[in-house]
């Protein structure tokens, strides 16, 4: 065989040497926490240098912040772009000059689009506590954030809030000691 699926890591490793690929896309994205230990395990890692599910969920909605906010600023651009021509020709309905009024429909132009990407941001974390007692409620919790328009660290922490602090702070296996 050239490639399989595997569901875990112990899975892929029993491939090793009798086949050239491992696909293991849905299970990384359905159970990621299974796979926080790949590099050691399957490419001779010395140690894992392992956070703990909530150091990721931490230092991922700092990332998704910064990507959030460039999103915004790029959504914006490209919708002012747009509707510029048309606000200054007159043709936009709000007059010659209206900068209020431009705004207004840039917001209300790019906020689609931000929304998407602020969903796209949230699918990493939706999975990240598969298989613990809590998962339901934490992605109860992640999905009222994402509805709700909070911030994105403030909603991601509310949801982190319904897993308890011994799966919160649980490393991977062969972490180095803290």
């Amino acid at each position: 065989a050239r490639s399989s699926e595997a569901r875990s890591i112990e899975a892929a490793g029993q491939t090793a040497g009798r086949i050239c690929g491992v696909m293991v896309g849905r299970a990384a994205f359905y159970t990621p926490w299974k796979f926080a230990d790949t590099d050691r395990r399957l490419f001779g890692e010395a140690r894992n240098p392992g956070l703990s599910r909530r150091e990721v969920v931490v230092r991922y909605a700092r990332y998704a912040e910064c990507e959030l906010e460039r999103g915004r600023a790029h959504l914006e651009s490209a919708a002012r772009g747009e509707l510029r021509e048309l606000f200054l020709s007159g043709k936009g309905g709000g007059g010659r000059g209206s900068v209020a009024v431009l705004e207004r429909a840039v917001q209300k132009r790019a906020a689609p689009r931000l929304q998407a990407l602020r969903e796209q941001l949230y699918q990493p974390l939706r999975h990240l506590f598969a298989g613990a007692a809590a998962e339901g409620e934490y992605q109860k919790r992640l999905q009222r954030a994402l509805g709700k328009r909070t911030g994105f660290t403030k909603g991601v922490m509310a949801a982190l809030k319904a897993v308890p602090g011994e799966e919160a702070c649980e490393l991977p296996p062969g972490s180095l000691p803290g």
